[in-house]
Order: C-alpha cells, then sequence, then structure tokens
C-alpha cells in the first residue's frame, strides 16, 4: 500500500498535546439490519470547547440524529457494561470554577479528574468524584458487569467501582501500573485477570489477578519503536494486543515449562503507528491516524488487508469498534471530526469494506475513542467461573450436586436476608446469656440494657457487611482443624479450659485423599482433579490463662501430593501439576468459659484465620478470616461424654472495611462428638461429626456443605503423653470433604 498520498501525517499524541482542558462526549446511535430487533449505540468521547457530548441516535446509518450530552474535562478511553446500560467516561480533568473578571467566570482545570456514568436510557449523567481517581485514562468493565476499573496515569494506580451503586469501593496500587493508560478484562471470566498497559521501567503489559487484587505478572514489552495506549482481548481470552509502532501480541495462557507469556511483535503494512485496535471474531482491525484501516487474523497474526473510507473523503481514522451482535463496523476521523460505517463482512475476502453508499455523520468536536453495545440483542456474559462435577468435590460416601467455585450468582442480599444475618449473629451472641437464665435459674440477666444494645450493634455490623458482599465461595482442600487444647476431643471443641499456668502442645498428622474436585455443572462432567492426596501437619499449643480462659494456636503445614496448580490452571486451562509445601492459614483463638455446672458446661470460642496458606493451590481461604462458636458438653454417664459447637465464620479482608464487596460468603459451622472412657481409664475412643454450610445457601447443596466422620483411639503412653490413631471419610461429597482420612497425633501437657 505504498504511496497513498493522502497520509496526513499528522498523530493523535499531537493533538492530545494541543487539546489539554478541551472535552465532550458524544453518543451515536449505531446501524444495525432491519432484521434484528435490538438497538445498537455508539459511544464516542470527543474533545470540544464547551465539555459537552454529542449523541447521535439511528438504525439508519443514512439518517443519524445528534444530542449533545455533558461530560468531565477531556474524557478517554470508555467503556461500558455488558447488559449495555451504563457507559463509564473517565475524564482526565475536573473543572472548577475560579475567580470573576468583569462577571465572566474562569473556569480553572486541576489534574484530579473523575468518571462520569451516562445511563443509556435516557442519556443522564452522573458523576463519580473520589480521592483516588488522578488523570484518570481508562476504564474496563468486568465480563460479570459488577465492577468498572480505572487506571489513573497520574497515581499509577486502579480506581475500583461498583456499578451497582457507582461509588469507588477500593483501589490496586503497584508499580507495575506506572503511568498506565489502557486496560481490558480476558472475557473468560474463570481466567480472573485484567490486563493494564504500564511503563515501570519501560513498556510492559501489567497482569493484575482480579481476585487478589495483585499484579502477578509484568510482560516487557519492546516493539522497537513506541508502544501504544490501547489494549484489546480475543473473545477466547487467549490473546491481548497492545497498539504502538509495531502491534504488540501477548499470550494469555503462560508457557507450561517458563511459566512466560509468549510476546510477538507484528509489522504494520502501511501505517506508521496504531492508535485503535478492534475484534471481530477472528479479524482484527487496526486504525492509525490514516484514511484506512489494517487487518490481521487473530488465528495466524497474519495481514489480510485494507479496509478504505477514501470515499468518504476519511483522512485520519483514528478509532475503530464493531458493534456486538452485528457485522456493523465503525470509524471516526479526526481531521474532519466524523463516524463512518463499514461492514465487516463485505470487501475482498470478507475482511471488510465502507458501506454503499457511504455513511457518515458530522461530530461536534474532535474524536478520540469509540465503543459500541446492543441493547435488547445480546445476552451479558454470565460469570465462566470453573464449577464443580456432579459428583461434588471428593468422593463421599452419600449425596450428588454440582457447585460454582466463585459467584454464587445471587447478587446483593435482600432485606429478608439481611434481617435473618442479624437475627443469627444476635442469636449465636446471646444463646450464652439465655442458657445462664434457664440453667442456673437466674432472676436477671448478666448483662444491663447497654450490654443487649452492644451485642445487637456487634451482630447488626456484622450483617452488614455480609448484606454488602458479592458471596463468594472459597474452594478449600483442607478443612481439617484440630483442637488446640486437645482436651478429648478431635476437630469439635469442648467447652473444657486448662488450668492457669499449664501448657498443652499437639502434633497432628492428616492425610487425606481427593479432598478438592473440579468440574463442569452444564456438562456435568469432571475437569479435573485438584488436589488427589494432601498431607498436613498442625502444631497445635493453648495456655490456661485462669481457670476459664484458655488461649489456643494452631499452625499448620500442608504438602499436597500431585496437586493441581490452581493460578496456572486458570491461565492456561491446562493441568499444570505440582508438588508444594507450604505454610496453611494460621488459626489463633480464645475459649471463654462462661457456665460450668455439675454435668454441663457452656464456652464461647472465638478465632482468627490468617491468610498465610497458598490459595493458587486451594489450601487457603486467601483472606483473613473471622468468627465465634459456642461449645458445650454434657455428661451423659460416668465413662461418656457428648459435647456440640455451633458458630458461624465470616471470610474477608477486613482491612478494607465491612462493605469491603469481596468477603466471601458467611459459614455456619456444627459439629458433635462424643468421648467414651474405657474401664482401664488409660484410653478412650473418641467420634466425631463436623460440617458446615454457607450462609449464601444453606444446606442447599451438599457440595457447598461438607460433612465429614471422624473416629479415634487415645492412650496414655507415658506421663503427660498421649498417642491417638485414627480416620474418617465424609458423609458427601462437599468441598475438604475427602474421600478418607487417617489421623495420627501426639500430645504432651505440662
Amino acid at each position: 500500500m505504498t504511496g497513498r498520498s493522502r497520509n496526513v501525517g499528522s498523530t493523535w499524541g499531537s493533538r492530545l498535546a494541543t487539546s489539554i482542558g478541551l472535552a465532550a462526549a458524544i453518543v451515536m446511535a449505531g446501524v444495525i439490519s432491519p432484521a434484528q430487533a435490538a438497538t445498537s449505540t455508539a459511544y464516542i468521547t470527543s474533545w470540544t470547547t464547551p465539555g459537552t457530548t454529542i449523541a447521535l441516535s439511528a438504525n439508519d446509518p443514512y439518517a443519524i440524529q445528534t444530542r449533545n450530552i455533558t461530560v468531565g474535562d477531556q474524557p478517554m478511553y470508555l467503556a461500558a457494561t455488558p447488559d449495555g446500560t451504563q457507559v463509564y467516561v473517565p475524564n482526565q480533568f475536573s473543572p472548577l470554577p475560579g475567580p470573576t473578571a468583569a462577571g465572566v467566570g474562569i473556569k480553572a482545570s486541576l489534574g484530579i479528574g473523575n468518571v462520569s456514568v451516562i445511563d443509556t436510557a435516557d442519556n443522564s449523567v452522573t458523576t463519580i468524584d473520589h480521592g483516588s481517581f488522578y488523570n484518570p485514562y481508562a476504564v474496563a468493565v468486568s465480563p460479570d458487569g459488577l465492577e468498572a476499573w480505572v487506571v489513573n496515569s497520574g497515581t499509577n494506580t486502579v480506581s475500583i467501582i461498583d456499578t451497582r451503586t457507582n461509588t469507588v469501593t477500593g483501589t490496586i496500587s503497584d508499580g507495575c501500573l506506572y503511568y498506565a493508560t489502557g486496560i481490558a478484562f480476558n472475557p473468560i471470566s474463570s481466567r480472573h485477570e485484567a490486563y493494564v498497559v504500564g511503563r515501570p521501567e519501560g513498556d510492559a503489559l501489567c497482569v493484575v489477578d482480579t481476585t487478589s487484587r495483585t499484579v502477578i505478572d509484568e510482560v516487557p514489552l519492546n516493539p522497537g519503536g513506541s508502544l501504544g495506549d490501547f489494549a484489546v482481548v480475543t473473545p477466547d481470552g487467549a490473546k491481548v494486543y497492545v497498539t504502538g509502532s509495531e502491534i504488540s501480541r501477548i499470550n494469555t495462557i503462560p508457557d507450561p515449562i517458563s511459566g512466560n507469556r509468549e510476546v510477538i511483535y507484528i509489522p504494520l503494512s502501511d501505517l506508521s503507528t496504531t492508535s485503535y485496535l478492534a475484534v471481530s471474531g477472528t479479524k482484527l482491525y487496526a486504525a492509525g491516524n490514516d484514511y484506512f484501516l489494517e487487518v490481521y487474523d487473530t488465528t495466524t497474526d497474519g495481514f489480510l488487508g485494507y479496509v478504505d473510507f477514501i470515499v468518504n473523503g476519511a483522512t485520519t481514522i483514528n478509532a475503530v469498534t464493531i458493534v456486538p451482535g452485528t457485522t456493523l463496523g465503525l470509524v471516526t476521523d479526526t481531521e474532519v471530526n466524523e463516524v463512518y460505517a463499514f461492514d465487516t463482512s463485505a470487501g475482498e475476502g470478507g475482511i471488510g469494506a465502507e458501506i454503499d453508499p457511504p455513511a457518515s455523520a458530522n461530530l461536534d468536536g474532535t474524536p478520540f475513542a469509540i465503543i459500541a453495545i446492543t441493547k435488547g440483542g445480546t445476552t451479558p456474559p454470565t460469570p465462566g467461573n470453573l464449577t464443580l462435577d456432579k459428583n461434588g468435590m471428593g468422593d463421599g460416601l452419600i449425596g450428588t450436586c454440582g457447585m460454582v467455585v466463585g459467584r454464587d450468582g445471587k447478587g446483593p442480599m435482600s432485606a429478608g436476608e439481611s434481617a435473618g444475618m442479624i437475627a443469627l449473629y444476635f442469636a449465636l451472641l446471646l444463646l450464652p446469656v439465655g442458657i445462664l437464665k434457664i440453667v442456673q435459674r437466674r432472676k436477671r440477666l448478666p448483662f444491663e440494657k447497654a450490654g443487649i444494645v452492644a451485642l445487637f450493634v456487634v451482630a447488626s455490623m456484622l450483617a452488614v457487611s455480609s448484606a454488602h458482599a458479592m458471596r463468594l465461595i472459597a474452594p478449600k482442600a483442607q478443612r481439617f482443624h484440630p483442637t488446640t487444647d486437645g482436651l478429648g476431643a478431635l476437630t469439635v471443641d469442648t467447652d473444657q479450659t486448662l488450668c492457669p499456668g499449664q501448657f498443652h502442645f499437639g502434633l497432628d498428622l492428616s492425610v487425606a485423599s481427593r479432598p478438592l474436585d473440579m468440574g463442569d455443572t452444564h456438562k456435568l462432567e469432571v475437569e479435573k482433579t485438584v488436589v488427589d492426596e494432601l498431607y498436613t501437619a498442625d502444631l497445635t499449643v493453648a495456655y490456661g490463662l485462669t481457670p476459664d480462659i484458655t488461649l489456643g494456636l494452631d499452625i499448620p503445614y500442608d504438602y499436597s501430593r500431585d496437586n493441581l496448580d490452581y493460578a496456572r490452571f486458570k491461565q492456561s486451562g491446562e493441568s499444570v501439576r505440582d508438588d508444594v509445601f507450604h505454610l496453611g492459614d494460621i488459626r489463633v483463638n480464645a475459649k471463654f468459659r462462661v457456665i460450668e455446672g455439675a454435668r454441663y458446661g457452656l464456652a464461647i470460642i472465638p478465632f482468627a484465620n490468617f491468610p498465610s496458606g497458598e490459595k493458587d493451590h486451594l489450601l487457603s481461604e486467601g483472606k483473613f478470616g473471622f468468627g465465634m462458636k459456642l461449645a458445650g458438653h454434657y455428661d451423659a454417664a460416668k465413662p461418656l461424654t457428648l459435647y456440640a459447637n455451633l458458630g458461624a465464620e465470616h471470610i474477608g479482608d477486613v482491612t478494607a472495611g465491612s462493605a469491603n464487596e469481596h468477603y466471601y460468603s458467611p459459614w455456619i459451622q456444627y459439629g458433635v462428638g462424643a468421648k467414651y472412657l474405657l474401664p482401664w481409664r488409660k484410653d478412650s475412643i473418641v467420634a466425631e461429626v463436623n460440617g458446615e454450610t454457607a450462609w449464601a445457601t444453606p444446606f442447599g447443596h451438599s457440595t457447598l456443605s461438607p460433612l465429614e466422620a471422624l473416629a479415634a483411639y487415645r492412650t496414655v503412653v507415658a506421663p503427660k503423653w498421649t498417642l491417638q490413631v485414627g480416620g474418617g471419610a465424609g458423609l458427601n461429597k462437599g468441598m475438604g470433604a475427602p474421600q478418607w482420612r487417617a489421623i495420627l497425633g501426639i500430645a504432651y501437657n505440662m
């Protein structure tokens, strides 16, 4: 294509430098075929002096109507929710009224910026102002439509917006995000990745884990010239393309041997640079400030040809988009401020051609970026989370059903669910008080009214944090938690406490077979076995602080044999397996005995779990967790003691605030057990059943309600030394409930 004399040679970068302070966004209705009932709309950010936007609305490319909509100063790369109901426009600058001169206001643009949200139903605009915004440059919406991530080029951060409330709920900060300018989500939501164009020490693609909110990979880019700002991901989630003097192509799936993500650089045919990219099927359309598009094959990365707009009189095509669900493409021209339509299925080789007769519309301002949506004809993608197979997790003895690993799909809790959560927590907090009144026949409660109000406030705070949760399910293979004080129990605590100054040291070894499988609930077939065999060693320490208070510590050490690397599986879909040795989630607890009767007792046990384990291998929750349970016992006969637990655990990053939307679903935990002292009084038999169920769907799925039975024989082998041997199995196919488990423990009391 050498010799195309109409290349004006001006780039959008030069216009960016001369257009600081100008702002507008425009909305243009796209074109759809008469057979399509949906409404297609294109949204274009453009820079105009009034700081307005223009809405172009029509279903006919030859009869486009326009309308102005006001947004902030210098709108940049924009994005829409999958259902097309909201469009997010990052504005690099926030206009503030300044001093007046002769009655004329002087507007000062500060480099902080904000985000405009356009409601596509009526084109109304709301503004999101937040302290984390600083030169917001680009935005992308997650595949499930629940979050919009805004990259701030001025502070090397990403601001996270909850699209349901349009509030900023968190930020991500990393050195790789230095001068971040472009962002795109992997459309396959089970990959849990976003890709940010950053420049930490040179050009790079920053890979962000959307679950942990951390940069997990930094892919250096060196296209042999300048790197652009824009990134796009192929529909299959396998490749990321970045603009520049060459097109950078990055594989999202790391190499199974080196662990690196392959990068190749695609030389341009006739363009000197690329400013914008769009994907339609296996075709990649590249705009680069000339009067044509270059088209590439995403399968082979080979050059296919050109889409000319010379008949339209085009000179500087700077942006391109494809209307979802159609063959219609749209491009913008910064030289004459126009938009042109083309058909992606027309032309030589079916790579695209401009609409004949030419279709165009004038734009009020210099166009910068463009996107397209289709409402009514497309369905927002549902989260493509990894799911369990029809046999659940592990090979338990009873129960069959599938389970989604990830979002449970229910959205925010209803008012009734929130009230139920308050009632549950309040009941758990007040239960010891009620037992004191009933059992000990007290006429007065041990708490005054102020104490009752305080308990209700605590319960409400816990419930509010749950109501704001997106209620994620945290699949974990290791759910074996031995009691820290070893007072006759295995995993179900009793209310008994150590004597003041007494220490208990224990080492519990556990071997679990197939505690975690993974599959597809749609196909109802097994995909992968996550953990074949899991070996754990728990070091437990307890100390008697007072006659009624015991402190405990559980330090687990996990070794999973032939374990699936979940993080790499999410990226590649391939079974990358490796043996791992690592520290598990550390648990601390305290036992407060509140009732001590002749044959019964009750204690409150608050606890906390710290995310010290390896979540990439699904052996850890990956987040801080806390909770409380009630433990009680009843001496049914001289040699027989029965005991039980009931409690709740809430998992989430409490440092981010109780309203953090990434709390996991709370869990209701329970267990019953029995200890039978043998006639010779040195040995005993212990048997237990322990389980838990997700609050989001209590006992609604067997896989979400793991249940396990354990038994052990315990003997005193030497003064102060106790040995126990036992095992058990999962009673259902819930996550963490293994096919079988073997236990060996030794304890020392001093």
